[in-house]
């Protein structure tokens, strides 16, 4: 039974491409418990996993929606210098809507961070 479980659980993991790091984190947590002990645990793993649930889920989510949104400022970093190069350097002809874009990307990044920061500190739990 306890065999077909912890089958089970790395077949899961494959199927949902938990990164090795997770599997060793998760493995030192349960290594030295009992098979009554540990076996809710894998049990709640596996669970978690399938239904899109578990702190690793979250974090890999999280860190990848930070990424995009990096990639959305490096974007807007070139529409920026575009815009300075075709308006010359004057601050009085700042394009209001494109600073208002930086400003809500800005923010996005900042609330994007905080929540990887957020997922990470749950995870470890």
């Amino acid at each position: 039974m306890v065999n077909c479980l912890k089958e089970e659980l790395l077949q899961t993991w494959e199927s949902y491409l938990i990164p090795d790091y997770h599997r060793t984190v998760f493995l030192d947590c349960i290594y030295g418990l009992t098979p009554q002990q540990y076996s809710p645990l894998i049990v709640k793993e596996i669970e978690d996993l399938q239904q899109e649930q578990s702190p690793i889920q979250s974090t890999i989510r999280a860190i990848i929606a930070r990424e995009s949104c990096l990639s959305q400022v490096v974007e807007l970093c070139q529409v920026v210098q575009e815009d300075i190069d075709r308006s010359g350097v004057d601050g009085n002809k700042a394009n209001v809507p494109l600073l208002e874009e930086c400003i809500n990307i800005l923010y996005s990044l900042r609330m994007l961070s905080l929540n990887v920061v957020k997922c990470i500190i749950c995870w470890r739990k």
